[in-house]
């Protein structure tokens, strides 16, 4: 994951050609892998060399969902994702499907192509592809990365032992 971020983080710096990455891990080892904490960290060291106004822009999808969904209004924010140097896409595939929810990200990938975009999933290409067989086509294009992240949940990773006779069982290192 490391590699891959570095050499997006290095095109972007260098102005090479936009591509996306899609951080993605299946069958519940993907979750608490960091894929959040990674794109997040890829839009921050990134920022500066983007001369878009918003320079970056992060989108909770299934958070977009639920306030389209309540009657909220989300265009301004997806303005700003249209518009963005690099737009990060959290946590796509989480929302409740609906066909807007399906309508709006592909509408909003379409724009996206030939600009940096990092999309954050849950769900593989082969389930992408059964859900919206045209954004799994997206997602293949134009050079991007399809990264894999299965590895132990970060929370899992940072356990340590304490002294057991104080407390009778182990936490989470802080």
């Amino acid at each position: 994951m490391r590699h891959i971020a570095a050499r997006y983080v290095r095109s972007v710096r260098e102005s090479r050609p936009p591509c996306w990455l899609t951080l993605w891990g299946a069958n519940g080892k993907g979750n608490g892998t960091g894929k959040t904490h990674l794109a997040r960290l890829i839009a921050e060291c990134v920022r500066m060399h983007l001369p878009a106004t918003p320079p970056t822009c992060f989108l909770s999808w299934p958070t977009i969902c639920t306030r389209k969904q309540s009657g909220g209004d989300v265009t301004h924010k997806l303005g700003f994702a249209r518009e963005a140097g690099l737009l990060v896409i959290d946590d796509a595939g989480a929302e409740h499907q609906t066909e807007w929810t399906a309508a709006y990200l592909l509408d909003l990938l379409n724009v996206r192509i030939g600009r940096w975009t990092i999309m954050t999933t849950n769900l593989s290409p082969a389930q992408w592809s059964d859900r919206d067989h045209r954004i799994s086509s997206r997602l293949h294009r134009h050079g991007s990365y399809l990264l894999q992240c299965e590895t132990a949940d970060w929370s899992e990773r940072n356990e340590k032992p304490i002294d057991n006779q104080k407390s009778g069982g182990t936490v989470a290192a802080p």
